[in-house]
């Protein structure tokens, strides 16, 4: 197993231990670290989302609130505002800890590319528009000739969603670019996206979208608007 389809696998799931993987592990350090470093995020993550919160809640509070003005009436007033800021606390808490569509959208097509970075440097498997059309096809959609090579283009697992992961050469220079299917799902994400090294957009086309990320937002822009023009969609 190459090392883009080892990462590709455990991104998508990090405790995979088919044979596969087993024998992948074995085959160098760098390997057996990204798996420990993949288990980890994951655990992280799991853990962040593990807010356990009582299914009586509201009932519970009533009670402690009646409780408390029938022991103490003088402290009646305090007791309601410290219970009305222990509950502001606790939705508080469970929106900062709920995972928010737009952020995780951007960050995990970044982590994608992060996490292969040889699909931005060195990979190069040379495929022809016929291949990318024949993958498009499950999603509605259909490429004309591009000015610029082709790297790669093969399905992967993006958040859950079977979807096309392409490298495009533009302007001398790659581009990542994802299609995703039933975008709607993440309607709240922002057009436009970066970070330190990268900057990314997002183009809806029906409940298709295209996730382009590139080194510059001009280079971005310019993609955007060659894809447009090279692209026909159709309702699948």
């Amino acid at each position: 197993m190459d090392d883009l389809e080892f990462r590709r696998r455990l991104i998508a799931e990090p405790y995979d231990d088919d044979d596969a993987i087993k024998q992948a592990l074995l085959e160098g350090d760098n390997r057996q670290q990204f798996a420990k470093d993949m288990r980890a995020l994951d655990d992280k993550i799991a853990a962040a989302l593990d807010v356990d919160v009582p299914e009586d809640l509201a009932n519970q509070l009533l009670l402690k609130q009646r409780f408390a003005e029938h022991k103490q009436q003088n402290e009646r007033r305090k007791w309601i505002f410290a219970m009305a800021a222990s509950v502001t606390l606790v939705v508080t808490a469970t929106f900062a800890l709920w995972p928010q569509p737009h952020a995780n959208l951007a960050d995990y097509a970044l982590a994608h590319v992060y996490h292969e970075p040889e699909s931005m440097t060195t990979l190069d498997e040379n495929a022809n528009l016929s291949q990318v059309n024949a993958k498009l096809a499950s999603y509605g959609a259909e490429m004309s000739a591009l000015d610029g090579r082709i790297f790669y283009a093969n399905h992967c697992d993006f958040k859950g969603k079977r979807s096309l992961h392409m490298v495009l050469e533009h302007q001398g220079q790659r581009v990542t670019v994802f299609v995703v299917p039933h975008i709607d799902a993440f309607k709240d994400t922002p057009a436009q996206f970066e970070d330190d090294r990268y900057h990314g957009m997002i183009n809806r086309h029906g409940e298709q979208g295209l996730i382009i990320i590139g080194e510059n937002p001009e280079l971005v822009e310019n993609t955007s608007s060659s894809l447009e023009h090279a692209i026909k969609w159709q309702r699948i």
